[in-house]
This record gives C-alpha cells, structure tokens and sequence, in this order.
C-alpha cells in the first residue's frame, strides 16, 4: 500500500450554494424551471388575437338578420272573432230623417193656367176657375175657386171628418165630398209644396163634383 493515505470524504463547514447554468433556477417545490421566455431583440409588441372577437360578431349579426326574415315571413295575425254580444258594425245605420220642408199656401201663380177649357183668374193672393157659357144663378160666370190652408196643421184627414161619401183620386192626395161644412162641392189635395189646397163650387152655379175633381187633380199631378 502507498505511502498516501485515502482521504474520505471531507467535512468542514458549507460552502457558497452551487450555482447550476445562468438563468436555470431552483425551486425545492417544483422542481428546475427553464429560463421565462423572451422575444427576440428589437422584436414588434405580439397583437391581441381578435379572432373570437370577429366570430362573435358574425354570430350575433347571422342572429340578428334571421329574426328580421321571421318577422317578415310570419303568417299574418288571425282575424278578430266577433262577439256575439256586441253588435256588428255591418247592422244597418239609423235612416237619415228627412228634413221637415215648410209648406206655403197657394198662389195664383202655382195654378195650372187652364184645365178642361176651365180658365184661371187672379182672386186675391190665390185665385179661381170660369169657363164660357156657365153662369150662376145672377148671371154672373159660374166659379171654382181655390185657397189654401193658413197653416200645415189643416190636414186631408181633417177636412174629411165626418164627410159623407168622400171620393178619392191622385192616389189617395185628393179627397173629394159632395158637400162640405159650408154645404159646398169640396175637393182637397195635399201636396208637399203647400199647406192644404181647398178646391170648391157652389152648388146652386150647377157645377158637377167630377169638374171640380178634375181641377183638383190637375193641381195635384202639378205638384206630387
């Protein structure tokens, strides 16, 4: 055996911590970590990755554009259902009344100017019926006069109370009697310009009721 002596393990107080390769590090709970990553020198800043950004964008714009088509090819809503209890609106309107016309009495004028060669002439404000060769009982020419009501409360139905044999013409507007409350041949039109017409012949001028009906029904088809 040599001279030298085997030296074992030295003891002595610790040195300095050992240093393993710059930028490797030790962690007693983790174990060795590689060095933090680092860009290259001088290197542009690495952009935000916009990608899902992008895609969620289209997704709601695609959301979007198919509730505008849904909307635009939905069937329509379903008509109202009527409720019996409330009345249609296509039931009938009210009739419009029809305005009340204020009636005037008859004038001269309004007369028609012969009738059955019965001729007209001016009495007063109305007027009155001679033809040749009838005279009265004087001389005198024979007349139908005719006047009007002083107001449109006189009505036909009126005029004919209690007249015996009244004779109806014009389709019930001329009601003719052989003899009135004065005792004369009396025919009454109503018409719906003037308040009631009074057409009337003494009967002692030998005047037959038919003529005076034939005047009377001469106004009336003047005037309906």
């Amino acid at each position: 055996m040599s001279n030298q002596q085997w030296h074992g393990p030295q003891h002595g107080p610790p040195g300095p911590p050992r240093q393993g390769t710059p930028g490797w590090q030790g962690n007693p709970q983790q174990g060795w970590q590689g060095p933090p990553p680092q860009q290259p020198y001088d290197a542009p800043p690495r952009k935000p990755n916009r990608l899902p950004l992008i895609i969620a964008a289209v997704l709601v714009a695609v959301a979007l554009i198919g509730v505008g088509v849904w909307f635009l090819i939905r069937p329509g809503d379903p008509p109202p259902t009527a409720d019996p209890s409330t009345p249609g609106t296509s039931q009938a309107a009210d009739p419009t009344p029809t305005p009340t016309v204020e009636k005037r009495r008859v004038t001269f004028e309004d007369l028609p100017p012969e009738v059955n060669g019965w001729r007209v002439k001016p009495a007063g404000t109305s007027g009155y019926y001679i033809t040749d060769g009838r005279q009265d009982p004087n001389g005198a020419d024979a007349q139908i006069n005719v006047t009007g009501a002083d107001d449109d409360s006189y009505s036909l139905e009126l005029a004919v109370e209690g007249a015996d044999d009244p004779v109806e013409s014009s389709g019930g507007r001329v009601i003719c009697v052989p003899e009135d409350y004065m005792g004369d041949i009396a025919c009454f039109v109503d018409t719906s310009t003037f308040t009631l017409i009074d057409v009337t012949a003494a009967q002692q001028d030998g005047i037959t009721l038919e003529e005076v009906q034939t005047v009377a029904d001469a106004i009336a088809a003047k005037y309906p």
